[in-house]
């Protein structure tokens, strides 16, 4: 229980008043006020023993109390009558009213820890005066508690046969501790089997050992000491269940141990794993169903597909898939595969991942697959850690070709307004000769091209009887993966035009620097 016992000592405001004569001649007051944290403050209680009937308790001596708080810490013993205090604090909450002492009490095992906040009431924010007292009362119960457990929860244990060691504060009755190892699953919280234990005590009956069946490696174990909640000592007292909440799994570990206070009642183990697994082999990669790809193979919203072959040695928790842009990395996270050996990713996410998005279909920067090879790596990792494995990689391999008439099919059907551009711009004529002579044509690419390469006239070739050369190339059209280049002759050259114009295939590329294509590079001049 708490109780609040204000001394108050002349608190007050310390003026020092003075008067500065304006020139109407009125007194005008100056106020000054000085203020620090109280001090001085006490804070006391009694230490309460065993439980007994009608809620009553009794006074405990020789309970060890531990006090701490912003740099102050003290220790004192509760006397023959349970009492103990603490003097000449300081203050020690926050503007907010939060912070306080922390207090620990400990006898024969037992512990219980306490937040005391030196303010007016519980809500408020206000400190205390000087000297001001104030009481706790701190109740140790009877009820046996769990002083140590071995290995620590939360430890990673080796997989086979375990021991499990429980150390209570006083003898137990043997026959109510029956706990329980459940198998969580593959570092994971899926239910599966429960392990038959073994279990063996100490003479003084205070010390439980348990030991386990074999335990596989990489696995979630959690430990229960009495999911029955009946666990107790030889006078009938059940397993202090403080802190549980909804009692699921008795059986509360000191806070002395983990300094924690709220007290656990199920603990959970790792298995190791025997080490890093090995490293997968033989993975296989196609982007939309392809293992070759071309420009209009990398949609966005098609699927980039893998598959591989599990290591022969080691115990797997799943696989990573990693991306880069080279063969070396850096690599970026593109998918968590868990347990399976093949793994769907789209092309947007292996765009996002490696360029956050940078992508813009009238005006591509960069496009995984078209702008840069794609390096995938699959490593296969367990608690122990992760190893790679072979890299594989991506990239348009398609070589570009001229589109050989413009009454040529449109490849991508969105492209509309392509066919108006060709009326406006093919053959178009020396106005002088009456459109009888003409002096260009245009070159349709077959995809979107790396435009830097396609200003040089000399990489174009125009076979006709006059011979004339190209003495300018310019890039006239560039639009949702169509690219249009306007050519000028030295010479005229008369219609209908039976012509051939050829692009060399050293010059011109796509955006994957594939040079054009041998067999798709000459096309005649309508």
């Amino acid at each position: 229980m708490k109780r609040f016992s204000l001394m108050f000592v002349a608190v007050g405001l310390i003026g020092l008043t003075g008067l500065m004569v304006a020139g109407c001649g009125q007194a005008i007051p100056q106020v000054s006020t000085t203020s620090s944290q109280p001090k001085g403050l006490t804070i006391r209680g009694i230490v309460f023993g065993e439980n007994l009937s009608g809620n009553q308790s009794v006074p405990l001596a020789g309970a060890i109390l531990y006090l701490a708080g912003d740099k102050v810490n003290k220790t004192t013993v509760s006397d023959a009558d349970g009492q103990y205090s603490f003097t000449d604090l300081p203050s020690n909450n926050t503007s907010s009213g939060s912070g306080g002492y922390t207090i620990i009490a400990t006898r024969e095992g037992y512990q219980r820890t306490i937040i005391a906040r030196l303010k007016f009431g519980s809500d408020s924010t206000a400190p205390v005066p000087d000297n001001s007292v104030m009481t706790e009362d701190i109740t140790m119960i009877n009820n046996p508690v769990v002083m140590d457990i071995s290995p620590i929860p939360g430890a990673t244990i080796e997989a086979g046969v375990n021991t499990i060691m429980v150390q209570f504060n006083e003898a137990m009755d043997a026959s109510s501790v029956r706990p329980a190892l459940t198998s969580q699953g593959m570092r994971s919280f899926a239910i599966a089997d429960t392990q038959t234990l073994t279990t063996t005590w100490s003479a003084d009956s205070k010390t439980l050992y348990i030991t386990t069946g074999a335990l596989l490696a990489n696995k979630f174990y959690r430990f229960m000491l009495d999911p029955g909640i009946i666990a107790k000592d030889l006078a009938g007292n059940l397993v202090d269940t403080t802190g549980s909440g909804d009692g699921w799994g008795a059986g509360g570990l000191s806070v002395s141990i983990y300094n924690n206070t709220w007290e656990s009642h199920s603990y959970d183990y790792r298995t190791a794993s025997g080490g890093a697994p090995g490293a997968p082999t033989g993975i296989l990669l196609t982007v939309h169903d392809l293992a070759t790809i071309d420009y209009w193979d990398v949609n966005l919203t098609n699927s980039v597909d893998l598959s591989w072959l599990a290591p022969s040695s080691g115990v797997i928790s799943g696989y990573r898939v990693y991306g880069s842009t080279g063969s070396s990395g850096p690599w970026a996270l593109l998918d968590d595969a868990g347990g399976r050996n093949t793994d769907t990713i789209l092309v947007t996410d292996v765009n996002d991942a490696l360029y956050g998005g940078r992508y813009n279909a009238d005006c591509i920067r960069q496009l995984a697959f078209v702008t840069d090879t794609v390096y995938f790596r699959v490593a296969a990792y367990n608690a122990e850690g992760e190893t790679t494995s072979e890299t594989v990689a991506m990239r348009d391999s398609v070589k570009p070709t001229i589109t050989a008439a413009p009454a040529a099919v449109d490849r991508n059907p969105a492209n509309a307004g392509i066919a108006s551009v060709y009326a406006a711009l093919t053959n178009f004529a020396d106005a002088a000769a009456a459109a009888t002579l003409n002096k260009g044509c245009y070159v349709r690419f077959s995809e979107p091209m790396n435009l830097a390469t396609l200003t040089d006239p000399t990489k174009y070739t125009i076979t006709s009887g006059s011979s004339p050369t190209v003495t300018a190339a310019t890039v006239v059209f560039n639009d949702n993966g169509v690219t249009i280049v306007k050519l000028d002759f030295s010479v005229a050259i008369a219609a209908p035009m039976t012509d051939t114009v050829t692009v060399s295939t050293s010059g011109p590329t796509d955006l994957s620097n594939n040079v054009m294509s041998s067999t798709g590079n000459t096309a005649t001049i309508l």
